[in-house]
This record gives C-alpha cells, sequence and structure tokens, in this order.
C-alpha cells in the first residue's frame, strides 16, 4: 500500500480469504474497474497479473472473494503509484559560473564543456525531482570524491565539499534516483 513502482506490469499478491464460506474464485479490480475475473482459489499465497499496461500515476486495486450462493466479499482498497521516468536533473551553478545544463536535453551538455574555479570547495547547485536522492562523482587522476544530497521540496540540491579539493581537472557524474 503507498508504494511507487517503475513496472507497468506489476505483480498483485494476497492471502486467500480463510472466512468460513467456501470461495470459488477471486476478481481483481484495478481503479474502480474488473480486471482479472476467475483467478483460481488456493490455500497458499495467490499471485495475478493485470491484464493491459497501466499508465503512469496513482492507481487502486483491491481483490474481491466470491463464494458459493453467490455470496462476495471485498477486501481493503490499497494504492500505488507508478513513475517510469527517470528524474531531471539541471545544472544551474558550477562554482561561481551560471549554468543551464539539462539531463533532459543532452544539448546543453557540449562535448569539453570545462569550468575553471579557484574555489577549493565550489557549490553545484541545481533541481531534480522532489527527495530524489542525488550523487555527485568527482573524479582526478589523483583521487575521487563521492558527494550525496537530496532534492528538497522545491526540487532544488546543492553540493559541496566539507574539505578543500586538491588543485586537479575533474571529471564530473551526477546521478538522481527517485523512489521507483
Amino acid at each position: 500500500n503507498n508504494s511507487t513502482i517503475s513496472s507497468t506490469a506489476p505483480t498483485f499478491i494476497f492471502n486467500p480469504s480463510l472466512g468460513a464460506v467456501y470461495v470459488t474464485h477471486y476478481q481483481l479490480w484495478l481503479d474502480g474497474n474488473l480486471n482479472t475475473n476467475n483467478i483460481g482459489n488456493s490455500t497458499i499465497t495467490i499471485t495475478t497479473n493485470d491484464l493491459t499496461a497501466l499508465s503512469q500515476g496513482q492507481h487502486t486495486w483491491m481483490i474481491k472473494a466470491l463464494g458459493e450462493y453467490g455470496t462476495g466479499r471485498n477486501s481493503a482498497t490499497w494504492t500505488f503509484t507508478i513513475d517510469t521516468t527517470a528524474p531531471l536533473i539541471l545544472i544551474n551553478q558550477v562554482a561561481e559560473h551560471s549554468a543551464s545544463l539539462s539531463s533532459l536535453d543532452l544539448t546543453t551538455i557540449p562535448s569539453g564543456l570545462t569550468f575553471s574555479t579557484k574555489q577549493r570547495q565550489p557549490i553545484i547547485s541545481g533541481q531534480s525531482e522532489a527527495n530524489a536522492q542525488l550523487t555527485l562523482i568527482l573524479t582526478s587522476q589523483l583521487t575521487a570524491y563521492t558527494l550525496t544530497a537530496t532534492a528538497l521540496a522545491n526540487n532544488t540540491f546543492s553540493f559541496q565539499p566539507s574539505a578543500n579539493l586538491n588543485p586537479d581537472t575533474y571529471s564530473v557524474t551526477i546521478v538522481s534516483t527517485d523512489l521507483a
């Protein structure tokens, strides 16, 4: 319940009904509509998949147990969110330089792009998806630094080394990972 997943074809797992009425079969309901009918009864955990790919966004699901003599009972309704889009990374500042680098438009990052600074603890800041976990890796021929940050609710983040960097040329890699 309330999970975020990256698959548009999730597997639904539920336990069989232990009620006094014999269950003849189950139904999977997605977003208020019958999706899968005649899911067989079992005495162990039951798994089923939806019949069609789901769209990104929030969804609901529930199981209906159908018993003898037309009786039926609904499970609780659970929610989940499908997110198949990687979080965007925008770089707005590299040390004292304004920037406009976007992971959505790689033409904003020309081959051989460099920034020079005399700052020993330069700030690199930008935007990503709220709550995304970001990792910055600075690599030179002599050393590597790894910094982490979390994008705030307003989608901003910043990295700043806690110690002075050695004067050198660094290759920069930034990765953003969201809940999905």
